[in-house]
């Protein structure tokens, strides 16, 4: 019975822990970034592109081109200056929300091939633990 009762306020204590976890991190939906009790709204452009740094890690200047515009057909430097737009965008929604300086998103050169551009994010945008790994993680 003492096992038992140790587990659970053990687990216990462990959700208002992980409550706490949550709040540090920067989480998204659809139509908002949370972070801090705080929100903040996000087009749908936004949305994609964060979903894709999520679920990949980074993205490439290519699939960030497809989240910005629908044309197929613009020169490589208007491209370029749409991606460098939209980041710093993203990046200062970021840091309203947060009330920080950080670049959470940046821009560097692929690791397999320098000749093309990534965009990746620092681990505190979208580092999410489950709870059951973040209770045996700790």
């Amino acid at each position: 019975m003492v096992m038992l009762i140790g587990a659970l306020t053990w687990i216990f204590y462990s959700l208002f822990r992980y409550k706490d976890f949550l709040k540090t991190l920067i989480l998204y939906d659809e139509k908002n970034l949370y972070y801090g009790g705080q929100s903040t709204q996000i087009t749908t452009k936004q949305h994609k592109s964060i979903e894709a740094l999520d679920l990949q890690g980074q993205i490439t200047a290519s699939e960030l081109n497809v989240f910005i515009s629908s044309k197929k057909k613009f020169a490589k430097s208007h491209l370029t200056l749409l991606r460098q737009n939209f980041i710093k965008e993203l990046n200062k929604t970021y840091a309203e929300l947060t009330k920080t300086k950080t670049l959470l998103i940046r821009e560097e050169k692929d690791s397999k091939d320098r000749r093309y551009v990534v965009y990746k994010t620092t681990q505190t945008v979208i580092k999410k633990y489950s709870f059951w790994t973040f209770l045996f993680k700790r």
